[in-house]
């Protein structure tokens, strides 16, 4: 991601839950097991895994592409409130990317 944003590369992301869809009890489980709650403490509300990780993404700099087929409005409306989820810290990131890197 970093030598792309040098070369004024967008990324986007299609695809970018994959890792918690697909993978539930992979690498990734630990380290958004221990991020989680103090997002949700946060925020005051739940949020989704998958907001958790859309919301890496958009701190990485990565343009998150949101295609569903799901008719649950609930998803729907989660998608779309990603924004409002708090921001992680420089070590969540970290932690996120070094337990994605494990896939």
């Amino acid at each position: 991601i970093s030598i792309s944003q040098k070369n004024g590369i967008t990324i986007a992301s299609y695809g970018g839950q994959t890792p918690v869809a697909h993978v539930p009890d992979g690498p990734l489980k630990e380290a958004l097991s221990s991020i989680h709650p103090r997002l949700e403490k946060t925020q005051g509300t739940p949020i989704s895994k998958g907001q958790l990780i859309s919301k890496w993404l958009i701190q990485k700099g990565v343009v998150v592409v949101v295609i569903t087929t799901s008719s649950k409005v609930f998803r729907v409306k989660g998608f779309l409130d990603t924004e409002n989820v708090p921001y992680l810290t420089e070590q969540e990131i970290r932690s996120i990317e070094e337990a994605g890197s494990k896939l």
